[in-house]
């Protein structure tokens, strides 16, 4: 499992994840139709987005820039700014979908990445 940090509102850093196959090799996404990150809000809505394959497929590496929209949109991505830090931080679970014609694939398949979206005490 692993544990990816955002402030509210922010977009970056490039949220970048290498998937791996159980034996620690990276999975190999040539061919790969869509790759698509899933992050079930605390709120129990699921945000989806589509990720991009990071350099060479053989590495396994895929990537999702954070834009703007991600905040505002519906859903949004949350975080309790009313609150500082580290009550105003709210933990989301992620995962990771390869969808290769009809074959679907989730990374991690034994557990969940976690996005911990802090309150910003810049931006009240």
């Amino acid at each position: 499992m692993a544990v990816f940090h955002l402030k509210l509102r922010d977009t970056r850093p490039v949220l970048r994840v290498n998937l791996l196959n159980p034996d620690g090799t990276p999975h190999d996404l040539t061919g790969v139709d869509a790759v698509h990150l899933h992050v079930l809000l605390t709120s129990g809505v699921l945000f989806s987005r589509e990720m991009t394959i990071e350099g060479s497929p053989l590495l396994g590496e895929v990537g999702y820039s954070w834009v703007a929209a991600d905040w505002s949109g519906s859903p949004a991505l949350v975080a309790s700014p009313s609150l500082p830090p580290p009550k105003g931080t709210l933990e989301h679970r992620m995962e990771y979908e390869v969808i290769s014609g009809t074959s679907r694939l989730t990374f991690p398949n034994n557990a969940y990445d976690i996005l911990r979206v802090l309150a910003d005490l810049g931006q009240g």
